[in-house]
């Protein structure tokens, strides 16, 4: 049986778990948000500064690169830390334990222990 929130409870035939996970909670991603946001910025105002430049020897500046990137990471690490994921870890087979017992009047009753 599976006690479903807003739900009555369900039964799950043993043979159709194939896996089982539990969550860690939930996680941020400012890092990844400003490694983002970095290339961003860094790739915009490298490419403004060459579409700025009027001689005809241009190259990308890498001062403007640099600002790009460092004025870019800024709200990207703003952005990651606003989106929020679930952790997702699989349960080890060795950390769960299925048992039955009788229970008087009722029949069997099954118990599924979790050890995390």
């Amino acid at each position: 049986m599976l006690a479903v929130p807003g739900a009555g409870p369900r039964t799950i035939a043993r043979f159709d778990v194939k896996r089982l996970e539990w969550s860690r909670g939930y996680h941020r991603h400012p890092i990844p948000g400003a490694i983002v946001g970095g290339l961003i910025g860094g790739v915009f105002f490298g490419y403004a500064s060459l579409g700025l430049c009027e001689s005809d020897s241009c190259s990308v500046s890498l001062a403007a690169v640099g600002v790009g990137a460092a004025l870019g990471a800024l709200p990207g690490a703003g952005i990651g830390a606003l989106i929020r994921t679930r952790d997702w870890k699989e349960a080890e087979p060795a950390r769960f334990q299925v048992s039955l017992a009788p229970v008087r009047g009722k029949g069997v009753a099954a118990r599924l222990s979790v050890s995390f």
